[in-house]
């Protein structure tokens, strides 16, 4: 027997149709644009802008960091480039999306869990399986050598051993970068755990329910980049005895609450 369900509904419809992503914007054309400038006698220009620094203006959650690392300029002491002896120090910027003044749009914000035009957030953020979503491009020289190709990401509970395909897929990638690779032969493969929460974000703070243990760990295949924007989150709960609003989603105690079972297992 054959049941006929109704399309769930999407919320609240754009009037100018459902593939709409402007919005009000549709109003807004080049006649109307050169009639409201015309009406401009004189007045004043503001700057919308904002210059990004660790004080700007952010929605919780989000945050903007940016290190100095000398670790090079210390190590090019013994190796200066050229008679001019250049040196130099390296740069991190981390940091999150929209911040500061920015005008936003209308892809992001929700009504419950629907975006503009009744988009739902699997629609909005979803796209159809890439074999080489998880795989990236990054050679280096070995000391006997050898190149040395990298890397995959794979979620998994166990230590498993990379498969033939992602083996074949860096190799296909490899080749895309470095055509001279074609013919060499593949002599060796390896792969290792890295801790990820079950969020996907890093524990930052001090442990719930166990006075004097911090946590600086779940960072996955980005610690060495995070490091520095980790290391001034504890600092400044250590020292200034107050958490850092930028650390808030990598707190250790949002895995403390009661979370529902998951689908397969049985609770009672």
């Amino acid at each position: 027997m054959v049941v006929g369900v109704e399309n769930e509904p999407r919320g609240r419809p754009s009037p100018f149709g459902e593939d709409d992503q402007l919005g009000m914007l549709n109003h807004i054309d080049d006649a109307k644009r050169r009639a409201a400038m015309a009406l401009v006698r004189e007045g004043r220009l503001y700057d919308l802008g904002h210059v990004l620094d660790e004080n700007c203006p952010v929605f919780p959650g989000r945050y903007f960091r940016q290190t100095l690392v000398t670790t090079a300029h210390h190590a090019n002491v013994d190796m200066p480039v050229g008679e001019n002896r250049v040196n130099w120090i390296t740069e991190i910027v981390s940091g999150t999306m929209q911040l500061g003044t920015h005008l936003d749009a209308l892809s992001h914000l929700q009504m419950n869990d629907r975006g503009y035009n009744g988009w739902t957030v699997a629609e909005l953020a979803g796209a159809p399986p890439d074999p080489e979503a998880w795989t990236g491009f990054g050679m280096q020289q070995g000391p006997g050598g050898h190149a040395v190709v990298g890397a995959s990401l794979a979620a998994s509970l166990r230590e498993d051993s990379e498969h033939p395909e992602t083996v074949r897929g860096l190799a296909a990638r490899a080749l895309r970068f470095v055509p001279g690779l074609a013919g060499v032969p593949v002599i060796a493969t390896w792969s290792g755990v890295r801790p990820v929460t079950p969020d996907g974000h890093p524990l930052v703070g001090p442990a719930p329910g166990l006075a004097g243990l911090w946590v600086a760990a779940g960072h996955g295949p980005i610690g060495v980049l995070a490091a520095p924007a980790t290391a001034r989150m504890l600092a400044e709960h250590l020292v200034g005895g107050r958490p850092d609003p930028a650390a808030a989603p990598f707190d250790p105690a949002r895995f403390t609450t009661a979370a529902p079972p998951l689908a397969g297992t049985v609770s009672g």
